[in-house]
């Protein structure tokens, strides 16, 4: 039975390097490569130490976010090693095949340090179900909105829909009843993995459902780490000399980060390149420049994932017991 679950292990992870280096060869093809070389060595600098700052300066509202889902939970751990944690993960998030690997890694120190199975997972998940849902729900807002003002545009409605689909989908991850229905319905037609998923998160948000002042604390932060990381594509743009309205990345990042959410590449690498390119030729830029855009929000990834990877060489577990 391990033999056959390894095997689809192996599988799935040829799938997904597959994809990702088919997207790759694809935005290769599609776009001159010496023009994006050419658009990068043109890089406003200024602009992208502004992109760099606020990613930088955001970090902390996060392990804030997060320390106080710890500590509805008697777990108490300063925000110094909640950072480096964070860091850690991002680390693993370069090149292990799931953006959601850091998560884990996350979880794993936490319950290595305070011995809790349960407590390290249910506050990563309530956390990234915070930052997700409000960043969907910006998205949400802004594209309606401007289907209101301007009509019914194409791309408009593309990002409308996922939004709206994204934000319902979250919705009934958390709703008891329909919860109950899904639920059933996952596990008699044997998706016993998205079921395992769906428990994990409705557990999770109910573990936290009675500590209302530490959601609403939670959403609050989120509001402005999701401000931080539209501010920051539109940073990138501007070090591109790009003439796109700040609204326009209201919803396009939402939808960019839900194409990369797929568990469908190593870490959203091609898929998160594709993803800039088909967005942003809807608004007249050039390929090459969309692709540019694309590094340098990996190369923030990369940044990070490098001071994580010093985090991680340095770092040493000490065991601590719950209050």
């Amino acid at each position: 039975m391990n033999f056959l679950l390894n095997r689809k292990k192996v599988k799935l992870t040829l799938y997904k390097a597959s994809l990702s280096i088919g997207l790759l060869a694809y935005i290769v093809l599609k776009a001159d490569m010496d023009s994006v070389f050419k658009t990068l060595k043109n890089v406003d600098m200024e602009y992208y130490f502004y992109a760099i700052s606020i990613f930088f300066l955001s970090q902390p509202l996060k392990t804030i976010r997060w320390g106080i889902f710890l500590r509805e939970k008697h777990v108490f751990v300063s925000q110094t090693k909640l950072l480096v944690l964070y860091f850690i993960g991002m680390f693993f998030n370069t090149f292990l095949p799931t953006i959601f690997a850091g998560d884990a890694i996350r979880s794993y120190y936490i319950y290595k340090e305070y011995h809790s199975k349960k407590i390290p997972a249910t506050s990563v998940i309530i956390e990234r179900f915070c930052g997700l849902f409000t960043l969907f729900i910006i998205g949400l807002i802004s594209s309606f909105y401007w289907l209101v003002k301007f009509g019914q545009l194409p791309f408009i409605n593309t990002s409308f829909s996922l939004c709206l689909t994204a934000v319902i989908i979250m919705i009934l991850l958390i709703s008891t009843t329909m919860h109950k229905m899904i639920s059933q319905l996952l596990y008699k037609v044997g998706l016993k993995t998205v079921w395992n998923r769906m428990e994990r998160v409705y557990s999770s948000f109910r573990g936290y459902a009675e500590n209302k002042k530490a959601l609403l604390y939670g959403f609050l932060l989120s509001v402005l780490t999701s401000a931080s990381t539209i501010i920051i594509g539109y940073c990138f743009s501007l070090s591109l000399s790009w003439d796109i309205p700040f609204y326009v990345f209201l919803y396009t990042i939402p939808i960019i980060t839900i194409t990369t959410m797929l568990p469908v590449s190593f870490g959203g690498v091609g898929v998160r390149e594709t993803a800039f390119y088909v967005v942003f030729s809807q608004y007249g830029v050039a390929g090459s420049s969309a692709i540019a855009l694309a590094l340098l929000w990996y190369s923030v990834n990369i940044i990070s994932g490098a001071i994580g990877g010093l985090c991680y060489a340095f770092y040493r577990i000490e065991s601590q017991a719950i209050t």
